[in-house]
């Protein structure tokens, strides 16, 4: 009887094994075939296996269908590639092939999907180049994952050109030294439309031009650069010191986010936003320090939020800037900035001139929430323009040369940071409430200022709380219309002083 129960068992065993077996075997020969590469001991003419492996790449993307995989040997490879299909291309474990173009396109790909590149270095040195990579078209599933691509800062062009509806994640990358930019829409060409491109865990630097510039065109974009752990990008060293070098340049965008990412010494700017929107996680934990000109760089039509927990310091102007003209020391040119622009939740410090500046006019509201701006060389946030701006909820310290927040003039400072408040756009539109605002010169200087000042502490700087001028008192009546601060309500003013300041500001 015993026997009985253990053969009715072992037939039903069989019979639940036999789906899961058939199943196996078809998921075995699901795969596509494998093909190898290797530069010695080889021959076109062979199976292209292991033992028997091609010599050329372009003789095995030849031989290979959708589905595929080219493994390549360690070994240089002089070759033009042209992927017309969904192809794997990669190293064998523990090489790195190289790959030297002959002409303009190491790998041009005009269409397919689902393709991915993996573990190769594309060395264009010797100045051969054009792009090393270039996609088009309306490809999704592109992969271009842990390559090194080397240029020619005076004939190498881009490193990763993307034009059309493309999908493609670009990830683990080195991209160095090419003459615009690592990784770019393809000028004079038709910018990214309807695209989905994701960058992360990049070590991009010593582009010319740009770590990275997109521009798009229509609203069906999605840009996504950066990301939690390994996922995060380091792009360093863009451009010569002084130079138009910027880390991040995107152009007419919308479904942007920027998220943790290490962007310092760039030649002009960390971030530089025309026209962009952004999307959660938005401009958010990044580190970027240490450029030449700003931290970001922000105008046109952008609806953006920057925050939380940026660290932006040690740039050599301003940590933030709204700057649309064609100073030299910017690189941005375009229309004043529209949009709402939301800076929440940063530690903003030791810049050059002040943590947040306004240069140009911006139409759209400034909402500053929850930072800690501290220690900027001469102001916390300091505005030239006509904005309408809600101060709150900030720490602000540490500005011993004016004050905390500052609608003056510089008079006398030393160029580049010398600056007069643009008066034919009129006042200020300014609301200050809840700040802790203290150790600075003056907590405040509003000269140029309408709006209100409620529920603030301001306390132990060094000549006033609060300073700022009368009602259309003169130098300070150009506006056509009675104005200044309506409204001073609920502040708690302690320990402030009556000392001069370093750089008396007037207009």
């Amino acid at each position: 009887m015993a026997s009985e129960k253990v053969s009715s068992f072992l037939a039903v065993l069989l019979i639940l094994l036999i789906p899961v077996t058939v199943l196996l075997f078809s998921t075995a020969n699901s795969h596509g075939a494998s093909y190898y590469v290797r530069s010695t001991s080889c021959s076109n003419g062979g199976s292209g296996t292991s033992g028997s492996p091609y010599c050329t790449i372009s003789y095995a993307l030849g031989r290979a269908g959708s589905g595929d995989t080219i493994y390549v040997y360690t070994g240089t490879y002089n070759e033009d590639l042209s992927i017309n299909s969904a192809v794997t291309l990669r190293n064998v474990s523990g090489n790195a092939p190289r790959i030297v173009a002959n002409s303009a396109n190491f790998i041009r790909m005009e269409g397919p999907s689902n393709v991915t590149i993996d573990g190769l270095i594309f060395d264009d040195s010797a100045g051969n180049g054009n792009s090393l990579i270039y996609l088009e078209g309306t490809a999704t599933g592109i992969a271009i994952r842990n390559c090194e691509f080397i240029g020619h800062s005076n004939n190498t062009e881009t490193g990763i050109a993307l034009s059309g509806s493309v999908s493609v994640e670009i990830t683990g990358n080195i991209i160095r030294d090419m003459q615009y930019a690592g990784i770019s829409y393809v000028e004079r060409s038709t910018p990214i439309s309807n695209a989905t491109v994701t960058i992360q865990g990049n070590t991009i630097y010593g582009n010319q031009r740009s770590g990275i510039f997109l521009e798009g065109t229509g609203t069906g974009n999605t840009v996504s650069i950066g990301g939690d752990g390994i996922a995060a990008n380091t792009i360093y060293n863009n451009g010569s010191w002084g130079s138009r070098g910027v880390g991040i340049r995107l152009k007419n965008l919308t479904n942007v986010s920027i998220d943790n990412n290490n962007i310092y010494s760039n030649g002009k700017t960390g971030i530089l936003l025309e026209n962009v929107d952004t999307v959660a996680p938005h401009v958010s934990r990044n580190t970027i320090h240490d450029n030449f000109s700003s931290g970001i760089n922000i105008g046109g039509d952008s609806d953006l939020t920057i925050g939380t927990n940026n660290e932006i310091y040690s740039n050599g102007q301003s940590g933030i800037v709204f700057y649309v003209g064609t100073n030299s020391s910017i690189l941005y040119r375009g229309g004043a900035s529209t949009g709402p622009v939301n800076i929440s939740g940063n530690d903003i410090h030791t810049n050059g001139n002040a943590g947040i500046t306004v240069i140009d006019r911006v139409t759209g509201t400034i909402t500053i929430d929850g930072n800690t701006i501290h220690e900027n060389t001469y102001a916390g946030i300091a505005l030239f323009n006509n904005c309408t701006a809600n101060i709150y909820d900030n720490e602000i310290y540490g500005h011993t040369w004016t004050s905390g927040i500052f609608t003056g003039a510089w008079v006398g400072v030393p160029p580049p940071m010398s600056m007069a408040f643009n008066k034919a756009n009129g006042p200020v539109q300014l609301t200050i409430s809840r700040n802790k605002i203290h150790d600075n010169l003056s907590g405040m200087r509003l000269d140029h200022a309408s709006g209100t000042i409620s529920n603030n502490l301001v306390y132990n700087n060094t000549k006033a709380g609060i300073r700022f001028s009368g009602n259309n008192q003169a130098p300070y009546a150009p506006f056509g219309s009675s104005w200044g601060i309506t409204s001073l309500t609920n502040n708690t003013l302690a320990d402030n002083g009556t000392a001069t300041d370093i750089y008396d500001v007037d207009s």
